[in-house]
């Protein structure tokens, strides 16, 4: 799928997808449970052409001429359709919440397996700060 006339947005999913489908194990149940709840805001058949170019969530990836022929149609037909899917549910809430989460797991992930001190630091810089904001010092009252 040519990527070249994608948004930043839609980019951003079809890189997500394209990693669920060639390495599931390295998303976690959770996600791809948010995964399948995000497709279910599209059609039933855009939902099954997404999940059969991406090989996700239990489908087999499919070639864009494998998905034409399995829909009666040509292959940029397939091609447009996948763009306006991407690009329906790329700008959706849901769609925001998914990718914040696929960000901080790659921020674990990018530091190997020694990081957790470097996700933990991170987690422990916005508690103190949120805590500095959302707690502020009353004064004591003079009697």
């Amino acid at each position: 799928m040519a990527t070249s006339g994608m948004d930043a947005l839609s980019k951003e999913l079809h890189d997500f997808l394209c990693r669920l489908g060639e390495h599931p194990e390295q998303v976690s149940d959770k996600l791809q449970g948010y995964t399948q709840a995000l497709l279910q805001l599209l059609t039933p058949a855009d939902e099954l052409l997404v999940k059969g170019r991406y090989g996700i969530l239990g489908s087999t990836k499919e070639s864009m001429a494998q998905l034409a022929n399995r829909f009666n149609t040509d292959e940029n037909t397939v091609e447009a359709v996948l763009q306006q899917c991407l690009r329906k549910i790329a700008i959706t809430p849901e769609w925001q919440d998914i990718k914040a989460l696929t960000q901080l797991k790659a921020i674990r992930l990018k530091y190997g397996v020694g990081d957790k001190l470097v996700a933990h630091s991170l987690q422990t810089k916005a508690i103190w700060k949120r805590k500095s904001i959302t707690k502020p010092h009353s004064p004591k009252s003079k009697r």
